[in-house]
Parts: structure tokens; C-alpha cells; sequence
């Protein structure tokens, strides 16, 4: 029987040498605590986003322990953390010119850890000529990652639509540097975001720190994780396969039976039902450049 029928539960918000803070909506509880003794020597790790089943300890300044952790649904080893139900990828309508190949990277390694995705196109009131973004959304048309846009002036019901889709979840803001991330979330949570204050202090938490992956609390419920480097994930290091590559391109999973050959590469093979006539023409380039990107890396 598992200890969670009749212990209480908390999520990870991040650890620090072997200390590590909880958190609990449902029962607004937050604490410290360490990993029990048999976990240590099984070499169980614990990321920010795990759910833990924990009791006291018998150290007032490390009051609980970890007895269990719970099966995770999602789990990215870089950056480590777990449970994310929601990346949303930032694109700026204007600067920085998109890179939407770190999109496709980013959606493939999403799609990989069953984690949605959601596309954000950030200070579209910046721009006046629409051509570019229109070409962008034509590109993931025929995909089923969802497309909002955003900017600096959107309207509260704008800012409402994002809130009602990100309530009660784990979700990670992804996308190049002069997007507008943080604008965005400043108007997205504002003073939601709960203080940790003294609890994370006592885990190392610092300007001068090495940076680590760790989630903050929102006050309407769920988490915003910060992941710091979840935008230059390389695919070949985090594990990702050619056919891990090609799932996460929903205009190949969508054709792929077609194809004459079960091995098909969806790379010119004959009698590949995939080609710039089935997706579009730069989401096909793309996936071939990953591709060529994952092979280099394992004969390497």
C-alpha cells in the first residue's frame, strides 16, 4: 500500500544539497524537508515539480522528510524538472527575428515528455505590416499547437484568456531573450506569485547562486516554473530519437502510414508520403536540419 493513503502530499518547489521545500495549495502548508534515509541510498533524486508524500522529521531545522515520491506523468532531465503540463514558446512579432527552429526544438521536446505546448507571438502591437506573422501561423496550421497573440497593450480580457488557460498547472515560459517574457508575466501574475521569503533562503537561493530550476507558487493555484536554459536544449543531448524527432511533428504522425516503408526516414525516402507538399515548406527544412543535427551528434 502506498504511504500517500494516509500521509499528506506537497510539490517540490526546488532543493538545494539535499534540503528541499515544499509546497501544498490544498493544504497551504510550505516547508522544508530532506529525503529519507532509504531513498538516499536507493539514489533517488528529486526534481522541482515531483510530488511528494512527507511526514516530520525529528530535526527542528529540517522539519520534515520525503518518504515517497509519486509517479511523475512528465519529466525533463535538462532543464530537471517534473510534471510540467504546459510549455508556452515566446516569439517576438518584431525583434528578435523568430527562431523557429528553436520552436520546433522546443515543441519536439515537449511533445516527447507529454507536456502541451502553446505558442505565444509577443509584442504583435509593435507591428504593422502582418505578413510575417501570418506566414508563421500558415506554417503551424496544419499542426495542433495552439497560437495566441500578445503584446504590450493586449486587453485584460486578452491577458483573462491566457490566465484561464495556465490556472491549476505546472507551466514553463520558453523562447529567446527580447521577447517580452517578463513584461508578460508581470502582467499575467503580478503580485500572484507567493513568497517563499526565509524557507527558500535556507536552500541557497541567491543573485550570485548558480542557477537552478525551481517553481513558484500562484496564488489562483497550479505553478510557474522557472527553467533556466529550457531554450538552447540541445535534442541529441536530452535523449531525443529520429522517431521521438519525427512524432513531434504532427504533419508527419498524421502521414506517416502512408508511407511505402514501415523504416521510412521522411527524408526523400521512395515512397515517403511526406514532403514540402504535405507540411510546409520551412517546417520540412527544419525537421531535416534537426534531423542532420541528431545524426551528426550520434556519429560524433
Amino acid at each position: 500500500m502506498s504511504l500517500a493513503d494516509n500521509k499528506p502530499s506537497a510539490v517540490l518547489l526546488r532543493g538545494v544539497g539535499g534540503h528541499y521545500l515544499l509546497h501544498s495549495h490544498k493544504d497551504d502548508f510550505q516547508g522544508l524537508a530532506m529525503l529519507r534515509g532509504i531513498l538516499r541510498l536507493e539514489n533517488v533524486r528529486p526534481l522541482p515539480g515531483d510530488k511528494a508524500i512527507y511526514g516530520p522529521s525529528e530535526d527542528p531545522d529540517i522539519p520534515y522528510v520525503i518518504e515517497e515520491l509519486l509517479p511523475r506523468k512528465s519529466f525533463l532531465a535538462r532543464p530537471g524538472v517534473a510534471n510540467l503540463d504546459l510549455v508556452l514558446i515566446t516569439i517576438s512579432a518584431s525583434r528578435p527575428r523568430p527562431d523557429l527552429k528553436m520552436v520546433d526544438r522546443l515543441i519536439v521536446m515537449s511533445h516527447t515528455h507529454n507536456i502541451d505546448v502553446i505558442l505565444l507571438i509577443n509584442k504583435m502591437d509593435e507591428l504593422e505590416d502582418l505578413t510575417e506573422i501570418d506566414k508563421i501561423k500558415k506554417e503551424y496550421a496544419q499542426s495542433d499547437i495552439m497560437i495566441l497573440e500578445t503584446g504590450f497593450t493586449s486587453s485584460e480580457a486578452e491577458i483573462q484568456q491566457l490566465k484561464d488557460l495556465i490556472k491549476g498547472k505546472t507551466v514553463s515560459f520558453a523562447g529567446q531573450s527580447g521577447t517580452g517574457k517578463s513584461t508578460l508575466l508581470n502582467r499575467l501574475f503580478d503580485t500572484e506569485l507567493m513568497e517563499t521569503g526565509d524557507l527558500s533562503g535556507k536552500i541557497g537561493r541567491g543573485r550570485h547562486t548558480t542557477r537552478h530550476t525551481e517553481l513558484f507558487p500562484v496564488e489562483a493555484g497550479g505553478y510557474l516554473a522557472d527553467t533556466p536554459g529550457f531554450s538552447q536544449i540541445n535534442l541529441a543531448e536530452a535523449d531525443i530519437t529520429l522517431e521521438d524527432l519525427a512524432n513531434g511533428y504532427d504533419e508527419i504522425r498524421k502521414v506517416k502510414r502512408l508511407c511505402r516503408f514501415a523504416s521510412c526516414r521522411h527524408a526523400g525516402d521512395l515512397g515517403c508520403a511526406v514532403s514540402e507538399e504535405t507540411m510546409p515548406a520551412g517546417r520540412y527544412e527544419r525537421y531535416l536540419e534537426l534531423r542532420a543535427e541528431i545524426i551528426a551528434a550520434q556519429e560524433y
